[in-house]
């Protein structure tokens, strides 16, 4: 399985980093070759990528696995209603498509992530002290 089908989209991990999800804390990194518009995810072994981080050139590309820690780690924090307002999203999200095979996991994931930011069920700050 190609890494890319394991790790959120590109436009989704902008749109966490954007709502502010710390940056330097997943495996994967989407980044951006300046002066071209091919995307590449790879594992975080490189340094240089750190220092494009502010220019928008990169984002974390979070994995399944880690999405799945934040959000577990939220739900266990939340109370009973949003809680369950988390597993009713979580099931339109998956039913959206006709065919879900067609939507990746991470993507599903991620949304719910920021469904829980953008409705206030946890803060930002909350999110990122779940340690990955």
């Amino acid at each position: 399985m190609d890494i890319k089908e394991q790790v959120c989209s590109f436009e989704l991990a902008k749109r966490l980093k954007e709502l502010g999800v710390v940056q330097n804390r997943s495996y994967f990194v989407w980044y951006r070759i300046v002066g071209t518009d091919r995307l590449h995810t790879r594992l975080q072994d490189l340094s240089w990528y750190l220092a494009l981080l502010g220019e928008g050139y990169a984002c974390d590309a979070f994995s399944v696995a880690e999405l799945g820690k934040i959000i577990f780690e939220i739900i266990r924090k939340v109370s009973g209603d949003f809680a369950e307002s988390i597993g009713y999203e979580f099931i339109r999200l998956t039913r959206k498509s006709n065919d879900f095979q067609l939507e990746l996991e991470a993507n599903v994931r991620a949304k719910l992530l920021i469904y829980i930011l953008e409705n206030s069920i946890a803060s930002v700050a909350e999110i990122n002290e779940v340690e990955l």
